[in-house]
């Protein structure tokens, strides 16, 4: 039982790396399974579809992304505006460290729910990464509302606009500064976007 998981783990961890660099249409099956070194029979044990590895990669960064912004976004040690910037610091760490992949969230949410000419079975595929992404996006703006509400309150934080509609400009902001990041292959850009974005949401 212990080595059938490690290979589930195996799979999952490799399934990670490849749909981010890769991204998820470019990555086959046989291109991970060459990869990661598994047989097929065994793929097929721990996932029925490519699609249930790709939910099943999407959760787990996810609960890794949530495990580093919880912390950042609820230290106490630290105020709430410099707690966003070490939420905006880790996001420029991880993009340094992958200028072509991107974000994650990003890729799948891009990659996987823009088109529209698709097939019934295609759109219920599309549905299902829509409501995780969902999830996941939800998710993060909560927590940077939280942290803005925060800072409202201890004056660190603009107030002539809500909480809830500034932590969706953020969100919004962050994640389209990584693509433009992604597609430059320039971090530059993410760098000086979030040092304006800090300046509009400080009071």
């Amino acid at each position: 039982m212990e080595k059938t998981s490690g290979n589930r783990e195996k799979i999952l961890r490799c399934a990670m790396e490849m749909f981010h660099q890769k991204g998820y249409a470019s990555t086959s099956v046989d291109d991970l399974l060459r990869e990661c070194g598994v047989a097929k029979s065994n793929f097929y044990y721990h996932f029925r579809t490519k699609d249930d590895l790709a939910l099943a990669s999407l959760e787990a960064y996810h609960q890794a992304h949530k495990i580093k912004s919880t912390a950042l976004l609820t230290d106490p040690s630290k105020t709430p505006l410099s707690r966003l910037s070490l939420y905006f610091e880790g996001a420029i760490q991880a993009q340094t460290q992958a200028v072509k992949a991107g974000c994650p969230f990003g890729n799948f949410a891009s990659s996987l729910i823009c088109e529209t000419q698709l097939s019934t079975s295609e759109r219920e595929k599309q549905q299902r990464f829509r409501q995780a992404l969902t999830q996941v996006f939800t998710q993060m703006e909560m927590e940077i509302s939280s942290c803005l509400r925060e800072g409202r309150a201890c004056g660190e934080i603009r107030d002539d606009l809500s909480e809830d509609a500034l932590a969706l400009l953020t969100l919004a902001t962050l994640q389209g500064l990584m693509v433009l990041a992604k597609v430059k292959e320039d971090r530059r850009f993410l760098v000086e976007g979030l040092i304006a974005l800090r300046k509009i949401l400080a009071k």
